[in-house]
């Protein structure tokens, strides 16, 4: 069973759509969900799923662990 968690988006001011995200093997399927539009979703990598659901600045990167490579 897929558990989605609602993240905190701009249609809690009012804006424009909804965002979801379930945590999956190597990352986070994240569905976001325009209102009155359609729907898009992709796969966010975060083999430790780190990622807190908040937005990054632009400069700002989720720590990956080593892959020993």
């Amino acid at each position: 069973m897929i558990h989605w968690e609602r993240l905190k988006s701009q249609a809690d001011l009012g804006g424009p759509s909804v965002v979801y995200r379930a945590r999956v093997p190597g990352g986070w399927f994240v569905h976001v969900i325009p209102i009155g539009e359609s729907s898009g979703s992709f796969f966010y990598p975060d083999p430790g799923h780190v990622w807190d659901g908040k937005s990054l600045d632009r400069n700002e990167a989720v720590e990956q662990p080593a892959t020993g490579k």
